[in-house]
């Protein structure tokens, strides 16, 4: 059945029709463009070139949904493996069972976008650098910073996770390796990731003038992120504001917006806006943190499916609860909660888990590898910002699961949830 995309399911509008143009162009051109002729800014290779891979051998867009399966199962299992190191094989299945029953996971791998892909990758990331037996072998490492410079090739939102790896490599290692040797094997993983990047950052050098990734941030900062914030602020139309914003530019479209040669002059427009009220953005970014986390995966699977079959819009109301919350509308946040209808369920079971995975940090059994998991957590939480969606919260769904697990098992060690051992006495004799 066409879409609005106008190809057949499971191809979707914008991203998911421009990955597949892209993996078109490839195929027939050898040539990374939208058009066939400018080369492509704000959208970065890798999944294309996934598509592109398996477009020309299988010749069907069913078969990448097949192989996005594949890539769950294995994800699934890497968290069940994950799970099983730090607690036991039954948290392990547990936090893999959650991960696959999530409408989210259904969705997302039938469908043609990059967040399967991206998950798999930085999964298996996190695990062959924290959680394998090679975690301290240089082949290990060096492959951990191959997969996530390819995750960041599907989306630079993960650009600076090195950083944020490399820091709890470094201390929850640094008792058990001597430091020579532990800074070589951090030098390893950021060179790996180094080499995955590099040829990408010089060909958009070339084409563009510009050293960089992706020009997709400034872009969000000014499209997205900063006429959602004044929308909010002065109650207006978003469109309007976004008008307004262009109407400040060299006569750009959104189009050339994306160009990296126009990331400055549309990223110093945005921060002037942002300057004007530096507290009030902070406040209204931080704010969709909580979005970003409490964002419903079935709400998301049946609006989306009703578009797909029906071509129905969503009849949920658009404004978040977050946004009538800050602007204290009481009332119409009431209203808000009685619209939900049975999705208030999934919210609730969200908010259990957030709850333990944030309690995670505070016992110390677990407490490194829960901090790692609520980094990562946060790290992707607040990049996204603004634009919080359950789409974006999906790649940090199996942390999330991880997590509030640890904090499930360490409230169950301190409460009578945990059957206490009985003393060991000879049986009397008779």
């Amino acid at each position: 059945m066409p879409n609005s995309s106008g190809r057949p399911f499971p191809v979707l509008y914008g991203d998911s029709a421009d990955y597949l143009a892209l993996a078109d162009n490839i195929i027939k051109f050898q040539s990374f463009t939208l058009d066939g002729q400018r080369p492509v800014d704000h959208i970065t290779p890798g999944y294309p070139l996934f598509l592109a891979l398996i477009l020309s051998i299988f010749k069907s867009y069913y078969a990448v949904s097949f192989i996005q399966i594949l890539l769950v199962a294995i994800t699934s299992f890497l968290i069940f493996k994950i799970g099983e190191k730090i607690i036991s094989s039954t948290a392990g299945f547990v936090a893999a069972f959650l991960y696959i029953i999530n409408p989210s996971t259904l969705y997302y791998s039938m469908v043609i976008m990059s967040d399967v892909l991206f998950s798999f990758l930085l999964v298996l990331s996190v695990y062959l650098m924290f959680f394998a037996n090679s975690k301290r072998d240089r082949a290990g490492i060096f492959i951990a910073g191959l997969l996530l410079g390819f995750a960041v090739l599907v989306r630079p939102i993960g650009m600076f996770l090195p950083l944020l790896f490399a820091t709890f490599y470094f201390f929850s290692n640094k008792k058990i390796i001597d430091l020579k040797k532990l800074a070589i094997l951090i030098f390893i993983f950021i060179t790996a990731y180094g080499f995955v990047l590099t040829p990408w950052i010089l060909r958009n050098k070339i084409s563009s003038g510009v050293w960089g990734i992706s020009s997709l941030g400034s872009f969000n900062l000014f499209n997205y992120n900063v006429p959602l914030f004044l929308s909010v602020k002065y109650d207006k139309d978003i469109k309007e504001i976004r008008t307004s914003l262009y109407e400040e530019t060299n006569g750009l479209n959104e189009q050339e917006a994306k160009r990296f040669e126009h990331s400055k002059e549309i990223q110093i427009i945005a921060l002037k806006r942002i300057f004007q009220d530096p507290l009030g953005y902070a406040v209204f970014h931080l704010s969709k943190i909580f979005q970003f986390l409490g964002g419903n995966s079935s709400k998301n699977f049946y609006v989306d499916t009703m578009e797909i079959l029906r071509h129905k819009s969503s009849p949920f109301p658009h404004i978040a609860l977050i946004d009538l919350i800050l602007k204290k509308e009481i009332r119409l946040s009431w209203e808000w909660l009685k619209s939900q209808h049975i999705f208030n369920f999934e919210y609730l079971i969200w908010f259990v888990i957030v709850m333990l995975s944030f309690a995670s940090i505070v016992f110390r059994k677990y407490r490194w590898q829960a901090l790692l998991f609520v980094s990562i957590i946060l790290y992707f939480a607040v990049l996204t910002g603004p634009v919080a969606h359950v789409r974006y919260r999906f790649q940090v769904e199996p942390f999330m699961f991880l997590s509030a697990l640890l904090g499930f098992q360490s409230f169950r060690e301190r409460t009578f949830l945990f059957p206490r051992r009985r003393a060991k006495h000879p049986h009397p004799s008779v």
